[in-house]
């Protein structure tokens, strides 16, 4: 449907009826048909948008809802609702069980029917038996259903919002709109006018047209906000090259030098044509200076006269108001990049009369000329560039002189390389100031691109639209306030990257065993505009009512604001995270006896090795060796093969341990994911645990638990007793036992009762049906939500060598058995885990699945 169209017709029903109370009764004639489909929505606000805003309509939205089956729901219209296949099975004579029940009608219907059916007093109970309580019934459910299907709702909205938590219908929301005349209105489409042009002035035709009202409220269009240049960013680049490399900056803002300084005294005879007019800006006023310094002005002028330390000199007369002109300085031989020099040089495209120098000076005894080669091939090789060629060049003010050329692979194509014009400064310079010295030169302006490249290709690789730049500055006494450099290199970020994020490390809140990090991102004005103010604040969960002073400063609020983090993490996660600051935490992180580990990591190393340079040895002796003597070289004697596995299968272990009694295991209730204390007894079995499990003799890496307090204390108990309390615990809800649902805290006894016997012996021991509630959780569930923690964090460190301790529950440790051992559903059902018990799995850990190579059962009396 074409926009202007339709916007006539609109027009034109307005001018027939007074106003449309419902857009879906309109009959649009060039499609024939009502404009009532969903899709006709979309286009028909889009018309009338654009004829509100000429003010000749005004219209409302209005919103209904139609339904759809679902796939279940088709079932039960072909086959029967729930509740009725129940009743249907059952007889007023012949009661049935609820395992009979399961059998006939299978065990979903068997679970959602059994209830309803109970609720519309279909079916009763006779000593744990199921008959008839009616002869007839009136299957609502699936009446209800064949009437959506036919009408796509239903006026009844108790049972509609029933089926809709039984997920049997799906929503779907549909527009429609009530149109009215507008104070502009016309039976004609009006086509107004934005602009009053030139051609309209002059010949009039402006008195015949319809402007669009100007709307003063709008915001106008904001200018682009300030950005750190791409070549500003080069040069901090070079400047932090030079400062990894032990260099001093002396800073300077004096760009007028005299020629004694600039030229005199590095050795650059006076006739030298680098000092004509053409290659140097020469000071009209004032236009020269005086030498302070009259004992080096004497010792440069003679050695350029008469030469010294083995040179001649340049056997001309030294003039002293040469010495004395100002010039706008050619190079900054002390001040790395940080400020601009200038030269006399036709400007193109790629040059100015103004431009960075990259210099440095390195000042020692004894250095050489290939001294100044090796920091070279560093110092390029930080710009990206490793393929360097050397090439001697002649410069007066450096004694031997090098041209460097250097190939970068992004640049190849365009361009030959990057050149550079190091040298040691020249001796007859070195020696008037008594210090021997090596240089360099580099333009900023000639490897601005390599750097850009670098950067692009960079971003390119993250591969991910959120990008976080990275760490930036931390001021300590005050937080984590930013620098105008932190604030300056972002807003380069985020030219390139209008989703790029930077972290900071705040230095005073963080603290051994804690970060606190906040991210940041530049202050949109255009947000501000719109009255949605940034935030600011100290770390990621601490907001301020007012700024600091040196927030201000620094320009929060004005530059930049905080970010709230949102961890990608698991509950035990969020809680680990939230006690950063705990002793507990902090101990975690520490070792115990570190020169003990780190001896034993070291003999464990050093036996691997061994062990892998036997292997080695007997491979090689195999290949010269017939049949014959392979069979029978290791007879008497050890196998290095066999030696080396058994070594590296005993490094991948993991010991299980059920928790033991608690409370409410001993008042026979059941007790799930409810968070009770460990009964007397259950510490003794504990206790009983930890001495089976202290003669294993196995140092343990690492243990894991679950959130419940039963299973902590189990854990506890058997560290304290094998000696081993200062390793690490992982604590998650994951290993959590089974949830009971409506079960949980009710009597076992009672349970029988309300339900039979049967039916609570089908939801403790089946592997696939879960109790009545909405948390309850059946074997398979539970595993469901046990094995991704398993595989995703604890197999991996058995992968890498850890020796595991696992304290959790029977349910729980259900789950990880089947899939160590892999078993069925049936046989897990099957596996009962005595208290107090502990079970030692060794494990290889073949493309990321466990295969046991020996089990353990600590049963043995003590």
């Amino acid at each position: 449907m074409e926009t202007e169209q339709l916007q006539k017709f609109i027009l034109a029903e307005l001018n027939n009826l007074g106003s449309i109370q419902d857009s879906r009764k309109l009959f649009y004639t060039p499609i024939s048909r009502h404009l009532d489909q969903p899709n006709d929505s979309l286009v028909l606000q889009s018309s009338l948008q654009g004829l509100q805003s000429k003010e000749m309509i005004d219209y409302k939205n209005h919103e209904t809802y139609t339904y759809t089956l679902s796939d279940e729901a088709l079932d039960l219209i072909k086959n029967g609702s729930h509740e009725a296949r129940v009743w249907a099975c059952l007889s007023t004579d012949e009661g049935l069980d609820p395992k009979e029940i399961i059998t006939k009608v299978g065990s979903t219907s068997a679970k959602v029917g059994q209830g309803r059916a109970f609720k519309q007093n279909w079916i009763k109970k006779v000593d744990n038996k199921f008959f008839k309580n009616v002869l007839d019934i009136e299957d609502v459910t699936v009446n209800n259903l064949v009437y959506i299907q036919a009408h796509n709702t239903l006026n009844d909205e108790k049972e509609l919002s029933d089926l809709k938590k039984r997920k049997l219908i799906k929503p779907k929301k549909l527009l429609h709109f009530s149109i009215a005349k507008g104070p502009q209105y016309s039976p004609e489409l009006i086509t107004f006018e934005t602009d009053l042009t030139s051609d309209m002035l002059i010949d009039g035709s402006w008195k015949n047209k319809s402007f669009k009202k100007y709307n003063f409220d709008a915001a106008g269009a904001l200018p682009q906000g300030g950005a750190l240049h791409p070549l500003l960013k080069v040069r901090e680049e070079f400047r932090n090259i030079f400062f990894e490399m032990g260099f001093e900056e002396m800073p300077t803002n004096q760009f007028v030098e005299s020629c004694f300084w600039n030229f005199d005294s590095l050795f650059v005879p006076q006739q030298h044509v680098a000092r004509e007019l053409q290659d140097t800006f020469y000071i009209k006023e004032p236009k020269v200076a005086d030498v302070s310094d009259k004992e080096y002005y004497k010792k440069v002028k003679t050695t350029h006269e008469s030469g010294g330390f083995g040179s001649i000199g340049y056997r001309a007369p030294f003039s002293e108001d040469e010495t004395k002109r100002l010039v706008l300085r050619t190079h900054t031989t002390a001040t790395s990049a940080q400020y601009r020099v200038f030269r006399n040089e036709a400007v193109d495209a790629t040059h100015l009369a103004e431009f960075h120098q990259v210099e440095g000076v390195i000042a020692d005894k004894n250095i050489t000329l290939g001294d100044l080669i090796g920091f070279m091939e560093v110092f390029f090789k930080k710009m990206g560039m490793s393929q360097l060629r050397f090439k001697p060049a002649y410069n007066p003010y450096t004694e031997p002189s090098l041209e460097i050329f250097a190939h970068h692979d992004g640049l190849a194509q365009a361009r030959g390389g990057a050149q550079s014009n190091p040298g040691a400064d020249n001796p007859t310079a070195d020696n008037v100031f008594a210090m021997p010295q090596s240089g360099t030169t580099v333009s900023v302006e000639s490897v601005d691109h390599v750097f850009q490249t670098k950067m692009l290709s960079m971003l390119k690789q993250t591969g991910r639209s959120e990008m976080v730049v990275g760490w930036y500055h931390s001021h300590p006494g005050f937080g984590c306030w930013l620098s105008s450099v932190d604030i300056n290199t972002q807003q380069s970020f985020e030219q390139l990257n209008p989703r790029a994020v930077a972290i900071v490390v705040d230095p005073i809140q963080s603290v051994k065993g804690k970060v606190v990090a906040d991210a940041f991102r530049l202050i949109d004005a255009q947000n501000a505009l719109m009255g949605q103010e940034s935030r600011q604040s100290t770390s990621n969960v601490g907001q301020l009512i007012k700024p600091s002073i040196q927030g201000l400063i620094h320009g929060v609020g004005r530059h930049y604001y905080s970010l709230a983090i949102q961890y990608r993490k698991s509950k035990a996660e969020e809680r680990m995270l939230s006690s950063l600051s705990g002793k507990a935490w902090t101990k975690g992180l520490e070792v115990e006896k570190a020169d003990e580990f780190r001896h034993k990591n070291e003999n464990a190393v050093e036996k691997f090795s061994n062990l892998a340079d036997q292997y080695g040895k007997s491979v090689a002796e195999e290949l010269t060796l017939t049949p014959e003597q392979l069979s029978t070289r290791h007879v008497g004697k050890q196998d290095p093969k066999r030696h080396l596995e058994e070594h590296v299968n005993t490094s991948l272990e993991s010991s299980t341990v059920q928790m033991l009694e608690s409370e409410w295991n001993k008042k026979n209730l059941f007790t799930g994911w409810v968070d009770v204390k460990l009964t007397e007894k259950g510490e003794q079995e504990a206790k009983l645990g930890g001495e089976r499990l202290k003669a294993s003799n196995t140092q343990f890496d690492c243990a894991y638990t679950s959130s419940l307090q039963r299973a902590q204390k189990t854990l506890e108990i058997i560290q304290s007793e094998i000696g081993q309390t200062s390793i690490p615990v992982t604590k998650d809800e994951a290993l959590n036992e089974r949830h009971y649902g409506e079960l949980q805290g009710l009597n076992k006894d009672d349970a029988r009762n309300k339900w039979g016997e049967d039916q609570v012996h089908i939801w403790r021991r089946s592997y696939n049906v879960p109790p009545p509630g909405d948390n309850a959780e059946s074997l398979e569930l539970t595993a469901k939500r046990v094995l991704p923690y398993w595989k995703s964090e604890i197999l991996p460190k058995l992968a890498d060598g850890k020796n595991i301790l696992i304290a959790a529950h029977g349910n729980s440790l259900r789950a990880l058995i089947m899939d160590i051992e892999k078993l069925s559903g049936d046989q897990v059902v099957g596996l009962e885990l005595a208290t107090g018990v502990p079970i030692e799995f060794k494990l290889d850990i073949v493309d990321g699945e466990p295969k046991v190579t020996s089990k353990k059962i600590f049963n043995q009396s003590l």
